[in-house]
């Protein structure tokens, strides 16, 4: 069969044949909100999906691509405590509360979780866990509390030893190794610690556009254009687009890890620290970015150990040995730069 020139990477060979198949849409497709005007608060979630899905764009046509949405730091002076579309500014004491699960179906579930591990001695022991679209979930705790392997466990990267894990209403451990591909695919976008899942050769654009044909065979010019869809959601600046990603900065890439998740359309969105490698400044941007990807319906999962940026989160689950110390809720959520002494 001839090669269709159509399907290659401008700077390498072919691409792979595409692995899997799309996962199918399990509830009506969503328009993404209008980006907000300069210095407002963020839009308003949209419905939250039931079970999880892929949030599709509505209609014929390509998604327009918004103008950068500016943060916080352009906000309107105000003082702690004052409220705006949920969120407060930083600054502001916001006490935790026992967390209450929101009456939706979770994305993730796990019950009765066992695993150890022979070569460390170490035991991850979870009876029972929920996980919700629409929030932003912290998982922290000391080293070697069991935090990166239970990130690695969602993201299907490690195998449990006994008990349940359904995520977005599928039993993995009855999936075969072909279907659990298809859902890790189709439903997860997973950004590990080393490398963030980039292609430091390429530029974001050809980053993202090669994972979309590779994954999911969505054509490369398609590709393309969710991929400046994408990007232009995480709030990179446009001249960046075609840059080598090795050549941006540590917040950038973590930008282009986030224009990822948006262009992929994954329901499920995991980060395992990414944050330490950051200043605090990008630190803090990356986390309202996390913050508007949830407010669109995602489930948003992130590996952390910045105590400080907790009130940023609408879930902190603390682990402690291998088992979950404490469980607790933040509403309003803390948002923008932090307060000058």
């Amino acid at each position: 069969m001839a090669h269709d020139p159509n399907n290659q990477h401008p700077n390498g060979p072919p691409l792979s044949k595409p692995l899997g198949k799309p996962m199918q849409n399990i509830y009506p497709a969503q328009q993404p909100p209008a980006a907000p005007p300069w210095g407002a608060p963020p839009p308003p979630p949209l419905p939250k999906p039931v079970g999880g899905s892929r949030l599709t764009p509505t209609g014929p046509g390509p998604v327009p691509i918004q103008p950068p949405v500016p943060l916080w730091r352009s906000m309107p002076p105000t003082g702690p405590g004052q409220q705006l579309g949920g969120y407060v500014v930083a600054g502001t004491n916001v006490k935790p509360v026992p967390y209450t699960p929101p009456r939706e179906t979770p994305t993730i579930v796990i019950q009765g979780l066992y695993s150890h591990f022979e070569k460390t001695g170490f035991t991850l022991s979870i009876p029972d866990l929920r996980i919700y679209p629409g929030e932003l979930t912290y998982i922290g705790g000391p080293s070697g509390s069991g935090k990166s392997t239970l990130i690695r466990m969602l993201a299907l990267e490690t195998e449990i030893e006994r008990g349940q894990l359904h995520i977005l209403d599928r039993n993995v451990g009855a999936l075969s190794a072909h279907a659990r591909d298809d859902l890790r695919g189709g439903g997860i976008t997973y950004i590990p610690q080393k490398g963030l899942g980039l292609i430091d050769i390429l530029t974001p654009v050809e980053c993202i556009r090669r994972l979309l044909y590779d994954f999911e065979g969505i054509p490369l010019d398609e590709g393309a254009r969710r991929a400046e869809v994408g990007l232009t959601k995480a709030r990179l600046l446009r001249e960046r687009f075609e840059a080598t990603i090795k050549t941006l900065s540590g917040g950038e890439w973590a930008r282009v890890a986030i224009g990822k998740a948006y262009a992929a359309e994954r329901p499920i969105c995991l980060s395992d620290e990414i944050l330490p490698a950051l200043d605090e400044e990008s630190r803090i941007n990356t986390v309202d970015l996390f913050q508007d990807l949830a407010a669109e319906g995602y489930t948003v999962v992130v590996i952390a150990h910045q105590p400080n940026l907790m009130d940023r989160f609408h879930r902190v689950i603390l682990l402690e040995n291998g088992h979950i110390k404490s469980d607790l809720r933040y509403s309003p959520l803390v948002r923008g730069p932090a307060q000058q002494p």
